[in-house]
């Protein structure tokens, strides 16, 4: 629901842009609309798990629960980051507003796309491998949007990297649930994605922080660092 609210944004803004008179007042306008029904989706699954009662933790899968916690951190922080810094890149790539839009929509595509095959294909006995694939694949992508490259790479870049974060979230989620008992999964993913959700407060800010002090390329390389720490984090799985 989210990447279909993101993906309508994308494709819808760059149209207003084109607008003359008060385009900008129309594209915040739309944009708070916008970002409130995407929050509202967002947040829905999370009302169950925050008024639920659950099971105790055993303490003997403290670091299952700790270890996925992490993998999320890095997951959903990259994700967010890409959602938030990928039109500024396009920009500085060469891309004009509309362009720029349109590729980015192109990227919540391919994330549709790639998840939807990833729940046919990958499993949980190759949990683990998939994973790594997916992060280091998304390393190497994300290490040459750190550098001026023709627009066309730059495209390619940003829609390769749809593809390939689309299975990490749930087959860390798979992963981690099949080492507990049913009753416990309300509980282990309550604690796991508020972990994670961290990582959507921390890391855009962090690229923020850096891409005003040098460029939004030297703010990637944090995220290449993100991509690279899931890589090594999933051989504890």
């Amino acid at each position: 629901m989210v990447q279909v609210t993101t993906m309508l944004v994308t494709l819808l803004v760059g149209p207003l842009l084109d607008r003359s008179g008060h385009r900008l007042l129309l594209v915040a306008g739309f944009l708070i609309v916008a970002a409130a029904i995407g929050l509202f989706a967002a947040a829905l699954p999370a009302i169950p798990a925050a008024v639920a009662s659950y099971p105790r933790i055993s303490s003997g899968f403290e670091f299952a629960v700790a270890l996925a916690g992490l993998l999320l951190f890095c997951y959903i922080g990259l994700e967010v980051s890409a959602a938030s810094w990928t039109t500024t890149h396009l920009k500085h790539a060469g891309f004009d507003e509309k362009r720029a839009a349109l590729v980015f929509s192109l990227f919540w595509v391919a994330m549709m796309v790639s998840r939807l095959a990833a729940s046919q294909w990958v499993s949980t006995a190759i949990g683990q491998a998939a994973i790594q694939a997916c992060a280091l694949a998304s390393a190497l992508a994300l290490l040459l949007m750190t550098f001026r490259t023709a627009r066309w790479v730059a495209s390619a870049s940003v829609i390769f990297l749809g593809l390939v974060f689309a299975p990490l979230f749930p087959t860390i989620a798979g992963v981690t649930f099949v080492r507990f008992n049913p009753s416990l999964y309300g509980s282990v993913f309550a604690i796991i994605f508020s972990l994670g959700l961290l990582g959507s407060s921390i890391v855009p800010a962090a690229i923020g922080a850096v891409s005003e002090k040098h460029s939004i390329r030297a703010g990637y390389r944090i995220m290449v660092v993100l991509a690279l720490a899931l890589f090594f984090l999933a051989f504890g799985l």
